[in-house]
C-alpha cells in the first residue's frame, strides 16, 4: 500500500512540475507581451515612423514573430506588425463598417449567417494584398474573419 501512494505523489508531483514549467513558457513564447519603447529596436521604431509619421502614442507588444505597433491617427485605430529587422509586414487601419465593399459583405453574410459585423480592418500585406480582418459577433460568439477583397477567400479564428 505505501508504494502505491509513494508512486502516485511521485506522478502528482511530477504532473505539477510539468504544468508549473508549461506555465513559464507559454507567456513568453505563444503569447504577445506589451513592452515599453525603450525596448523597442531603433530599426522597428523608425520603420514605423516612416510609414506613419503622424502617429503618436504608440503602444508596443512582442511575439515571438517581432513587434507590434498600436496607435490612433485621426481617431482611426492602426495595427503595424514588423519583423525584428524592421520590416512591415502587414497594417491594419479600422474602417468604417459600411466601407468593406459589397463583395465581401456578400461572403461575411453566406458563411457567417445572422452574424453582425463590430469593428472592421482593411489590412494591407508586405506583398500589397489587401483584405479585411473583420470582428464578428452573434449573441456570445465572436470570430474574426479575414476576407479577401473580391470575397473569394476567407479565414476564421473565434475569440475568447
Amino acid at each position: 500500500m505505501k508504494i502505491y501512494y509513494f508512486k502516485k505523489n511521485i506522478m502528482k508531483t511530477n504532473f505539477i512540475l510539468v504544468v508549473f514549467l508549461i506555465s513559464l513558457i507559454l507567456p513568453t513564447t505563444a503569447f504577445s507581451q506589451k513592452i515599453c519603447s525603450r525596448k523597442v529596436p531603433d530599426k522597428v521604431k523608425q520603420a514605423v515612423n516612416k510609414e506613419f509619421p503622424d502617429a503618436k502614442r504608440i503602444k508596443w507588444t512582442q511575439s515571438n514573430k517581432g513587434y507590434t505597433a498600436k496607435f490612433k491617427i485621426k481617431k482611426r485605430e492602426y495595427l503595424v506588425k514588423s519583423t525584428e529587422s524592421g520590416t512591415i509586414s502587414e497594417f491594419h487601419k479600422q474602417i468604417a463598417i459600411t466601407d468593406v465593399s459589397k463583395m465581401a459583405t456578400n461572403c461575411i453574410d453566406k458563411n457567417f449567417k445572422n452574424y453582425e459585423i463590430e469593428q472592421a480592418y482593411k489590412v494591407t500585406q508586405a506583398n500589397n494584398t489587401v483584405l479585411y480582418s473583420v470582428k464578428l459577433k452573434k449573441g456570445r460568439s465572436k470570430v474574426l474573419a479575414r476576407i479577401s477583397i473580391d470575397g473569394q477567400q476567407f479565414s476564421k479564428q473565434e475569440i475568447k
